[in-house]
């Protein structure tokens, strides 16, 4: 079997400019509690525990808010609409960034995972289909070009993901 990673990965905290308009932006993640949340319903029927780690304290905090959807898209639209403030991976609104449509929040907190992984049988007589989704994985879930990784990794904290057992509270 060969495994390729499309990772590491980070959870980012975003809002779009419209929204921030005349609202004070979260400093941490306790300021959440203040702000319209748009939130994530997972396969089991809960809902997503925003995750957040700095200084080797991490957090899962539940957030109320006025939409919840099972579907990224939705809550993506939904933000750059300025409906209020969500959470995706970070290839998901790198663009979104780069071009101001959306501005990143609390971005000392954000976590990094290990990311997804992709298990095939073979190199040999790869089909084409699985080489292109395997490269579009790659891309879009790529850290930024260097020159932008070495200013965020200087000053972002080391985190860790939290543990199974914290994240069944």
């Amino acid at each position: 079997m060969i495994g390729i990673t499309a990772g590491p990965l980070r959870m980012v905290t975003f809002a779009a400019p419209r929204y921030l308009k005349g609202r004070k932006p979260p400093r941490v993640p306790e300021d959440l509690r203040e702000h319209r949340c748009l939130n994530y319903r997972l396969t089991t029927g809960g809902l997503y525990r925003w995750e957040y780690a700095q200084d080797g304290r991490v957090l899962d905090i539940a957030l109320p808010g006025p939409l919840i959807s099972n579907d990224s898209e939705v809550l993506l639209a939904a933000a750059r609409a300025g409906a209020g403030i969500t959470s995706a991976f970070e290839g998901a609104v790198r663009e979104d960034f780069e071009s101001g449509r959306l501005v990143p929040l609390l971005e000392p907190w954000w976590p990094t995972f290990p990311g997804f992984y992709l298990y095939h049988p073979s190199r040999a007589q790869m089909p084409r289909k699985l080489r292109v989704f395997i490269d579009f994985l790659q891309a879009r879930h790529a850290p930024p070009p260097v020159s932008q990784r070495a200013v965020r990794l200087a000053s972002a904290p080391r985190s860790r993901p939290p543990s199974p057992a914290r994240r069944a509270k």
